[in-house]
């Protein structure tokens, strides 16, 4: 499994660097050909990972041109403070980072046919500016049912409905930007983001109201699939939206199959997985966090397991091997760090996480008992007044950055993710090597 990561993060490497067209795809077969006539099985397998990506490169991303004048299609959707997200462009991804400025609102996810008036590509960053032709509303139903119950439960602050809208659909159109910014500036943005957490949280809801009608263990399980494919579908998409959904599919599956779960496992095929449909998203700080996050908790809660049995405190030293595993990449993108950044997550964590623990529960029995929206509002509302104070607290207080920005950014980034495959490399094989001689 370890060769099948290190070959699909060559191949997102090699696809970076390589516009892929058709001629390339043709070339990297010619060598495929000669590599398995020859026997060379190694050189073939990753030969093979570069030719799966850059077909499927070739397929989902973009290679026209954008003049000035021609009219395309494209997939948006609202974001943060009045802006507006690109999904797609003519039905595909762009290689580059790209921000669209469009001559009308945008409220709903939306597909939309338009002409170029200006573009502008700088430093792997571009700028599409649309004149507006069509525009028709793609939001599925199940959306606007679920963004209209959050409202009804964060009744009573705005801040709330912000809050819970983004942790629980992925919607951050509703952040006041006073909000964010607190957030941002404590590190507690990850809170606001759909994750594993979020996923965790529909199965737990769902297994359970299931197992409760005395269902089948495989119907139980292929109902939760059912589910939890609805909830992503009608949540705004993202590189943590991605990853969650697709190692709950993997839990789902290993229960219904193996009654088994391997998380290590799991989490590799959800990176490779995700390289296929976007290799360029390798680049993305998002992505990054996602996964470096992901194997911190995965790799590290076994150490933490050892070496405290105090639930707290185990809580304590996860978060903060968490935190510093994620510095390199905050050090490297953004250029500073806060230096209270795993203090403040001492408390924004647990209270963040049973506000949206609470929101979705209600969320989820509103459907069938919705009297129980009047009993969770209050409750909600009051945990949210603590966690706004303590927010407020820590901005004013806490918020102590320092600056690291050097030519040598990217290299020791670099280098940091190659630290964490010799990490896993080596764990993965001493756990072999000891079940083995079990």
């Amino acid at each position: 499994m370890n060769k099948v990561v290190l070959s699909a993060t060559f191949s997102a490497l090699f696809f970076a660097y390589f516009k892929c067209n058709i001629y390339l795809i043709i070339v990297l077969l010619i060598i495929l050909g000669w590599t398995l006539l020859a026997k060379k099985w190694e050189f073939a397998f990753v030969i093979l990972s570069v030719v799966i990506i850059s077909v499927t490169s070739y397929v989902n991303y973009y290679t026209g041109s954008f003049e000035q004048g021609s009219y395309h299609t494209v997939s948006v959707e609202p974001s943060q403070a009045g802006k507006v997200r690109l999904l797609t462009f003519d039905g595909k991804r762009l290689r580059t980072m790209t921000q669209i400025q469009l001559d009308t609102e945008v409220t709903q996810k939306s597909k939309i046919y338009g002409m170029i008036e200006n573009y502008t590509s700088q430093n792997g960053f571009s700028k599409i500016t649309l004149h507006v032709i069509t525009q028709k509303d793609t939001s599925p139903l199940l959306r606007s049912f679920l963004t209209k119950r959050v409202e009804r439960i964060s009744q009573g602050s705005s801040d709330l409905n912000g809050f819970l809208q983004a942790a629980l659909l992925g919607d951050s159109q509703y952040l006041s930007k006073g909000f964010y910014q607190e957030m941002k500036d404590t590190n507690g943005l990850h809170l606001i983001t759909i994750s594993g957490m979020h996923v965790s949280m529909v199965l737990m809801v769902v297994i359970y109201f299931l197992s409760l009608l005395q269902l089948g263990y495989r119907t139980r399980y292929g109902i939760a699939l059912g589910v939890l494919t609805l909830y992503i579908l009608a949540v705004n998409f993202s590189v943590s939206v991605e990853r969650a959904y697709i190692m709950g599919v993997i839990f789902l599956i290993a229960k219904l199959l193996f009654s088994e779960y391997d998380a290590r496992k799991s989490l590799k095929i959800a990176y490779i997985l995700s390289l296929l449909i976007a290799p360029r998203d390798l680049f993305s700080p998002s992505y990054q966090l996602s996964y470096v996050a992901l194997f911190a908790i995965i790799y590290f809660y076994p150490y933490c397991l050892r070496l405290t049995k105090n639930g707290f405190l185990q809580f304590l030293l996860l978060s903060f091997i968490i935190q510093m595993c994620l510095q390199p990449i905050f050090l490297a993108t953004f250029k500073q760090m806060n230096i209270f950044g795993f203090l403040n997550n001492i408390l924004l964590v647990p209270f963040g996480t049973l506000i949206i623990t609470l929101g979705f529960v209600t969320l989820a029995f509103s459907t069938f008992i919705y009297p129980i929206v009047y009993i969770a509002n209050p409750v909600i509302l009051w945990i949210f007044k603590s966690f706004q104070f303590y927010l407020g607290f820590l901005t004013r207080f806490g918020k102590f950055t320092f600056t690291f920005d050097t030519p040598y950014n990217g290299i020791i980034l670099w280098i940091f993710f190659i630290l964490i495959l010799i990490f896993m490399w080596y764990n993965d094989e001493r756990d072999y090597n000891e079940e083995r001689e079990v």
